[in-house]
């Protein structure tokens, strides 16, 4: 295991504080998946001429020449400059660099998702808000773990409607978001006028402009929910939520849900019952392995609870609360953390990491049986 040990003092008052980001870009690059076959690089940066991407599909044993890169130039929407990468492949390591009149970046390399059987690993957190300090000693210990993809459940920032709030928290999460996509779902922290939520990870460009969405990754369906809107039966999202759980069920995945507000909590917001009588039916229903969620600023495993395994994983950077142990509860922790989780075998192994890089909770998901006929 890897320390993710943090900087001596870090109980202190929390400074501004801002990670070494390499980049030559005041943001970026990141990447935003925008399918099944496509990755957006995201950069941020006022450029006279657009950025190059240079990328290249590498092949086990094959070498890689000058001549077989490909070269994709970004566009400007909304003052981001976007590339989006197409067809690419399940099965294979995607590397690039970005060129630019200012500077040319390293090489970084991502996956595009995984063929079906095949094991991979990603991370949960949430509430990263205004704890730059912990913030960036977890971003850096999940960089090291070489993750696939990163799932946030929102309260990215405390005040989602200031630009150099956002900026702070794509600069301490460059280190991970160049390689790995970040799959997020907007907390109440997070919501503006301005929209800036929706600019950033380019939803009007791939998600019909709503802050809800899925993604397949190998054996898993990964389904991002919006607590800010209606979600209730009869509501656009809930309507979206059981087609993609029926598509899940009838493929056969795995199914993780997140979400910022917890169904069932300890913490000090507690649980919450209009959103446990639509998942106490859902869950079940749609065998639903795992519901991630944010808000309560802790860490709490529940046991199953009709076959559905809830986890609040909150204490990215906002500050901790305390809680006391429900009936529900399996393992409650109040301390900064992340979540890893092994898909392998059609299980969810997790392991949940504190910032000394040790394990305080590991457990298993087996797959749960939908009570619904695909």
């Amino acid at each position: 295991m890897v320390c993710a040990c943090f900087p001596p003092g870090w109980r202190g008052a929390e400074p501004l504080y801002l990670a070494n980001n390499t980049s030559p870009f005041d943001i970026g690059p990141y990447l935003v998946k925008m399918g099944p076959k496509r990755m957006a690089i995201v950069i941020e940066h006022p450029l006279e001429n657009p950025p190059t991407i240079i990328w290249w599909v590498q092949e086990p044993g094959v070498e890689i020449t000058p001549d077989d890169r490909q070269r994709s130039q970004a566009q400007e929407r909304d003052d981001l400059w976007v590339a989006v990468l197409d067809e690419l492949p399940l099965d294979l390591e995607v590397s690039y660099f970005v060129d630019t009149e200012i500077g040319t970046t390293e090489v970084f390399r991502f996956r595009n998702g995984r063929n079906r059987g095949e094991r991979f690993r990603f991370a949960a957190l949430g509430d990263t808000r205004n704890g730059h300090r912990v913030h960036r000693a977890l971003m850096e210990a999940i960089a090291r773990e070489k993750v696939d993809f990163v799932v946030n459940s929102g309260d990215l920032v405390e005040t989602g409607g200031y630009i150099d709030q956002w900026n702070l928290f794509f600069d301490i999460e460059q280190p991970v978001i160049s390689e790995a996509p970040l799959f997020v779902a907007i907390g109440n922290h997070d919501t503006s006028p301005r929209k800036l939520f929706r600019r950033w990870f380019l939803l009007a460009d791939w998600a019909q402009d709503n802050r809800y969405f899925y993604h397949d990754w190998g054996d898993l369906r990964i389904v991002c929910l919006d607590t800010e809107l209606e979600m209730r039966p009869g509501s656009a999202q809930f309507a979206f939520l059981e087609r993609v759980l029926a598509d899940a069920v009838r493929q056969n995945l795995l199914i993780v849900l997140s979400f910022h507000y917890p169904p069932y909590s300890s913490g000090a917001h507690g649980p919450n019952p209009g959103l446990q009588e639509i998942f106490d039916v859902v869950g079940p229903k749609y065998g639903v392995e795992l519901i991630l969620n944010g808000h309560d600023h802790n860490y709490e495993r529940t046991k199953p609870i009709e076959g559905v395994t809830y986890i609040v994983a909150a204490s990215g950077g906002a500050p901790i609360r305390r809680l006391q142990p429900s009936p529900w509860s399996a393992v409650v922790r109040t301390e900064p953390h992340f979540v890893l989780f092994d898909v392998e075998q059609g299980h969810l192994v997790g392991r949940a990491i504190n910032l000394d890089g040790n394990v305080f909770d590991d457990f298993i998901i087996d797959p749960v049986e939908p009570r619904t006929a695909p």
